[in-house]
């Protein structure tokens, strides 16, 4: 394949789940227009440990090699990382063009959010949705919960072998005390992986802190 259609994206990562799924939506832009995106923390994510130094050097050298045989490097997101700065840097020093992308191309828009959390919620639950789950998950996401915290309501509710009622019994539990993102919602049952591995919730803790008074 030729350079030039290759594009190096760029993005936050420090070993945040949100980050992970966000730099899949900015691969997609990258598809959209026309190029083959490089993203190392999404090709190596599950492989390499970002917590762990050694592996992290591992996956910032693997990123400096892919970016030098990229076409240009487009940055995302509203700031630079250490890590961030670190690849602008080598793109400099060799010469590649550097572009930096705004979120509001559409990657943020309700209907991203809301095709991301239909197929989530077929995929998880094995069912379809309806006009009903339609209308409250758009509801949710203009009363400003984050479309992260919604997936892991549905996660919650297939891992209870539940659907769509179940879930939005927590998304509404959530709302009441004030949590609105999947931050949030990790530092009130005191989880701080920030892998979010489902299986490490203890559901019951969580429900029973979703209904306190």
């Amino acid at each position: 394949m030729e350079k030039k259609e290759f594009i190096y994206v760029c993005s936050p990562y420090g070993g945040k789940e949100e980050n992970y799924k966000r730099a899949l939506f900015y691969g997609r832009y990258v598809v959209s227009k026309g190029y083959i995106p490089i993203i190392p923390h999404t090709m190596l994510h599950g492989i390499l440990e970002d917590k762990n130094p050694s592996e992290r050097e591992i996956g910032l050298k693997a990123g400096r090699f892919l970016l030098k045989i990229c076409k240009e490097v487009w940055i995302f997101g509203e700031r630079r990382t250490t890590g961030m700065k670190a690849e602008i840097s080598i793109a400099e020093d060799v010469g590649i063009p550097i572009k930096e992308i705004k979120d509001s191309f559409s990657i943020n828009t309700q209907a991203e959010k809301l095709s991301m959390l239909l197929k989530e919620y077929e995929a998880l639950t094995c069912s379809f949705v309806n006009r009903a789950i339609i209308d409250d998950i758009v509801t949710y996401l203009n009363e400003g919960l984050s479309e992260y915290l919604i997936v892991e309501a549905i996660k919650i509710a297939a891992r209870k072998h539940a659907y769509w009622n179940y879930a939005s019994a927590i998304l509404r539990n959530c709302k009441r005390q004030g949590i609105y993102t999947l931050e949030e919602m990790n530092k009130g049952i005191g989880y701080t992986n920030e892998q979010n591995d489902m299986a490490a919730y203890d559901l019951d803790a969580f429900e029973r802190k979703l209904n306190q008074d």
